[in-house]
């Protein structure tokens, strides 16, 4: 009986947690996911319009760049606008791939970029911290 009853609040302070929890990565999770797909587009369209434009191959890496930056940016935004602490929200950051197809992380988007454009060095880009 006293364990059962353990048990029981255990289990029901779980439920709380998770329920928090989700309470705050819901939006943060959906914040990401609308960084994402902004930047995902982004990527593409550099692609694309790289063949329609007759752009260079320096031209795509600096627009490639600029997309990696934008999507760095549009991250801290959501990460500052969150009450999710910071080991919870790297958690969420790193789970998203796991969850939606074509997502990259943004230090997987800054190692593609820099592989991608090794040949020009003034558009690499650092790993984010």
């Amino acid at each position: 009986m006293i364990l059962g009853n353990i048990i029981g609040k255990v289990f029901l302070l779980l439920a709380i947690a998770g329920a928090v929890f989700l309470f705050f990565a819901v939006p943060f999770g959906k914040n990401l996911i609308d960084c994402y797909e902004k930047n995902v587009l982004t990527f593409d369209d550099i692609n694309a319009s790289a063949q329609n434009y007759g752009w260079n191959d320096q031209r795509v890496c600096e627009l490639k760049a600029d997309s990696v930056k934008s999507l760095d940016i549009c991250i801290t935004q959501a990460k500052s606008g969150t009450q999710l602490p910071l080991s919870l929200q790297n958690t969420v950051i790193n789970f998203l791939p796991n969850v939606r197809p074509n997502t990259e992380t943004l230090e997987m988007r800054v190692e593609r970029h820099n592989e991608e454009c090794r040949n020009y060095p003034p558009t690499l880009l650092n790993q984010p911290e």
